[in-house]
């Protein structure tokens, strides 16, 4: 991701460090239908390795789930009030993907829990690059990325990326 840190200065790329851990024993409705990616994010060559943020990446394996005959609404109550509040959202009473959000490119789903970058580094649309970069490279099979939104005015630009608001 290279990105422009100020008027003149050279061009500095930033990279991600993504770390999971995974079940190697069979996935059951408690553990392996989700996985969680801590990401850090930080300059390749810049003056410092440290982290210049951090994001929390959700891949939900609908497929798998399903596969396996375990249903989705479980799953999600399994692991958190936040997951949970998508089975309302995006699957129908079979645990299924509602038909709108199933595009027959994959059935599993793709929740950006959290991204934050310290203050410098806000406003330089890395968020944008993140998800964008996250979703090209591990998005096959992915039926959809969901990007939860607190603010109206945060809403133009993901939809610039190709977010849509769900019910809209």
């Amino acid at each position: 991701l290279p990105a422009r840190s100020g008027q003149g200065e050279s061009r500095r790329m930033l990279v991600l460090t993504l770390q999971t851990e995974m079940p190697l024993s069979e996935p059951t409705v408690d553990y392996g239908f989700i996985t969680s990616l801590d990401v850090s994010i930080r300059q390749f060559d810049g003056p410092s390795r440290d982290p210049i943020g951090r994001a929390t990446i959700t891949m939900i394996h609908v497929a798998d789930a399903m596969n396996r005959g375990v249903g989705m609404r479980n799953v999600l109550d399994a692991d958190s009030e936040e997951l949970f509040q998508l089975y309302e959202v995006f699957f129908d009473d079979e645990e299924y993907l509602k038909p709108e959000y199933a595009n027959g490119v994959g059935f599993n789903v793709m929740y950006f829990a959290e991204i934050e970058l310290s203050v410098p580094w806000r406003g330089k649309r890395i968020e944008e690059a993140l998800v964008r970069r996250v979703v090209d490279t591990w998005g096959e099979g992915y039926a959809i990325a969901v990007m939860p939104v607190e603010h109206e005015h945060e809403v133009g630009r993901w939809r610039e990326i190709g977010f849509d608001v769900p019910g809209e």
